[in-house]
């Protein structure tokens, strides 16, 4: 294929993935089922953009297409006439994943053993990769997701592509990464209303928000970087090199607005943890990509950067008003419309009323980055804590910390429950997200920190690590119980412990948990040091896997349909050493 094509191809699969973890953050359980199977069907489109098109025009691959279709109906009826929810995600999506993967498992036998064109070759590392993902699939833990991954990924890494498709699919990430930010943000615009002061955006939850606007900016900034690599390359080449130079120089610029446009929108969705990584990420960036890769002068990154926080002075008011106006505006002339239609004449106002004022906005800001027992928004009416009167002799210290927090707590006798004496027993609910039910979860009382934002993460913390083992857990062992908000019903739900560290090591078990850690810590090293050797495409991604690491350490447990967990097992494709230096035309 040409390399436009693999480019737009790799593009719009990374909208695909994007749009696939905005299902996996909204939606109900079983839409998130079968959004996250897609995946691997979205990833074997960029395979096939690795091969000739005409190679599938033939009678094998159309007869094994054939089949596919002819499966996926048969998987639709089975699963209409069952009407079983919970079987519809696998049933549904199977069958199109057997023919994708399938499509590309064909092509390397063929590759490999009728016309011999390719020799599979796994690096060290890989060894590590496999057995950490098959350890994972025969721990005590029943999730699957490890075996999909591993063969996904595994076909992505060795796809024959050559070292100048591999900057064309570093273009399309980064040309994805844009357009699906473009996607989802238009329709925040248009459809969100500004009602809580934590800006949500295309998700319900305003911290997986923060997580997205802190991937777009290293998106931004790794375009800034590719750009300045490309106008050291025209300086000598070019025929118009001032006239190139030049246009490029206002391309950087833009680029850099936009990095400080980002950063505004950190700002408003109230999330620490981006706010944390925004910095780091940013002296991340100065250091190693402006002084090493770019091989800029502090003087220029002095300028660059000022450049940086005028904009991003500027940029916090003004995008309160396209995040406020903009769906009252939709939703105004949406009424205009009907009214024509129905041929009245009513009045139309724009009126913010009910929505977040601007000085609540910034005021929030301030306070919310400064203090770790704000509220999670402007209303009033957060509950407060309930104490049986069994309980007070027991949690007399809790009840002295309880505040104003995100998580309000509520603490109940300790012979409600089955307990060894060692713990306290806390249930909470979430006063921002009342649907999630209330959570009990048990606190060896030596490791108690209290009940606030932070400490509320920590006590889950400890009281996971009080319960690690070397084979892991299964999904009805969790830790954590949540109460339906419908009387008399109770439901499980999966543990909460927003560490993915401590996610591994519990779900999986301690040898596991090291295993994986090992492997990101062991990429990161990697890439770093492909970055210092000026390798833009290295840089990029050690950014990625900081967004990972410092969004998983404070505030999810990443799932395999989430965006930037799946863009980590892209960055493989990029290890290979090679002598030049990649200079993608943006």
């Amino acid at each position: 294929m040409k390399p436009e094509v693999k480019r737009i191809i790799t593009a719009i699969c990374m909208v695909c993935l994007m749009l696939i973890d905005v299902k996996a953050g909204n939606d109900s359980w079983y839409i998130w089922l079968i959004t996250n199977n897609f995946v691997g069907v979205v990833i074997a489109f960029i395979m096939f953009s690795a091969y000739p098109f005409k190679e599938f025009v033939r009678p094998f691959y159309i007869i094994w297409s054939i089949l596919g279709v002819l499966g996926e109906i048969g998987a639709y009826v089975f699963w209409y006439t069952h009407q079983v929810g919970h079987i519809m995600g696998f049933w549904i999506t199977v069958p199109i994943n057997i023919w994708a993967l399938g499509m590309v498992f064909f092509k390397y036998v063929e590759k490999i053993f009728i016309t011999k064109e390719m020799k599979i070759r796994f690096a060290k590392w890989e060894y590590v990769f496999i057995a950490c993902m098959l350890l994972m699939l025969f721990s005590k833990s029943d999730y699957i997701w490890p075996v999909y991954f591993l063969i996904i990924f595994l076909m992505l890494w060795h796809s024959p592509f050559s070292s100048d498709d591999k900057t064309v699919l570093f273009r399309g990430i980064l040309d994805g990464i844009l357009a699906g930010f473009i996607v989802l943000q238009g329709k925040a615009f248009l459809f969100k209303n500004y009602g809580l002061v934590r800006y949500t955006g295309a998700y319900w939850n305003s911290n997986r928000n923060g997580a997205l606007y802190l991937l777009v900016m290293t998106m931004f900034m790794a375009r800034i970087l590719l750009l300045k690599k490309e106008r050291e390359s025209v300086a000598g080449s070019d025929e118009q090199p001032e006239r190139t130079i030049k246009k490029l120089n206002l391309r950087i610029i833009a680029n850099l607005i936009m990095t400080s446009v980002m950063s505004a929108f950190i700002m408003y969705t109230g999330s620490r943890t981006s706010l944390i990584g925004m910095v780091l990420i940013t002296v991340f960036y100065y250091l190693f990509g402006e002084r090493r890769i770019a091989k800029n002068k502090i003087g220029n990154i002095t300028k660059q950067f000022l450049i940086y926080v005028v904009s991003f002075v500027i940029a916090v008011p003004l995008i309160y008003f396209p995040i406020c106006y903009l769906p009252l505006i939709r939703q105004a002339v949406r009424t205009e419309i009907k009214n024509l239609v129905k041929g009245t004449d009513i009045p139309i106002s724009i009126s913010n009323e009910g929505s977040v004022k601007l000085d609540e906005a910034l005021d929030n800001m301030v306070l919310r980055y400064l203090r770790s027992d704000i509220k999670a928004d402007d209303r009033e009416d957060i509950l407060e804590t309930d104490l049986t009167t069994e309980a007070e002799s027991d949690v007399e210290q809790i009840e002295d910390e309880v505040i104003a927090s995100e998580e309000t707590p509520y603490v109940f006798a300790l012979e409600s429950y089955p307990d060894d004496g060692m713990n306290y027993v806390v249930e909470y609910y979430f006063t921002s997200y009342p649907e999630r039910g209330k959570g009990v979860f048990f606190v060896p009382r030596k490791w108690y920190s209290g009940i606030t934002s932070l400490n509320v993460r920590l006590n889950m913390y400890f009281a996971l690590i009080y319960n690690m083992n070397l084979s892991g857990h299964d999904s009805s062992e969790v830790f954590m119980v949540l109460s339906s908000t419908a009387p008399g019903e109770k439901v499980t739900w999966v543990n909460n412990e927003q560490n993915f560290i401590i996610h591994y090591f519990y779900d999986y078990g301690v040898p596991i948990g090291s295993l994986f850690c090992i492997l990101i810590i062991v990429s990161l090293i990697y890439l770093i040091r492909m970055s210092l050797k000026g390798k833009a495409e290295s840089f990029a991604f050690a950014k990625f896997y900081l967004v990972f690491i410092l969004t998983g350490l404070l505030e999810v447990v990443w799932i395999p349909g989430q965006f930037v967990f799946v863009i980590l097992f892209f960055a493989p494709l990029f290890y290979e050493k090679t002598d030049r230096d990649s200079i993608p035309m943006m």
